[in-house]
């Protein structure tokens, strides 16, 4: 016998919801939040607010790939490694301070821009006709902002 309850329970929080929706996630990052909410009724009987849904998939994709602060962290790592394993690689990254309350923070550094050109590409743009290509993409994560790449 299934009873649907209609109402949110106070004991499931978005925590708990994120250990149980982690594998959805992880199989589907881009899976929507209606989706999981009524996954979350089917398996459980209980509905969770929008809200609590998302912040769940937010926690559940924290678990499966890290948070933004943390990726960010591993970039100039990664960058790095990319000049060290393909030698002749450029690599040029640029942050500024943090600014709380109208004061610097150098503790914490926003990516501003990054750049780098890989030794073959470099070498393989001898042989190509001049043209230079623009093109952007809108970010949807947690920092809404716009992509560009540039080619020439």
């Amino acid at each position: 016998m299934s009873t649907t309850l209609s109402q949110d329970h106070i004991n499931f929080d978005s925590s708990k919801i994120a250990a149980i929706i982690v594998n959805s996630v992880k199989s589907n990052p881009l899976i929507s939040i209606k989706s999981l909410v009524a996954e979350i009724k089917n398996w459980y009987g209980y509905s969770v607010s929008y809200k609590k849904a998302w912040i769940a998939k937010q926690k559940a994709l924290a678990m499966k790939f890290s948070d933004w602060e943390e990726s960010y962290n591993h970039l100039p790592i990664w960058l790095e490694a990319v000049q060290e394993v393909v030698q002749g690689t450029i690599v040029e990254f640029k942050g500024r301070p943090n600014v709380v309350e109208g004061v610097k923070n150098h503790s914490t550094y926003i990516l501003v821009c990054v750049f780098w050109y890989f030794k073959p590409s470099i070498e393989g743009f001898k042989y190509c006709k001049p043209i230079v290509q623009v093109d952007g993409t809108f970010l949807t994560g947690k920092y809404h902002e716009t992509l560009l790449t540039a080619t020439a």
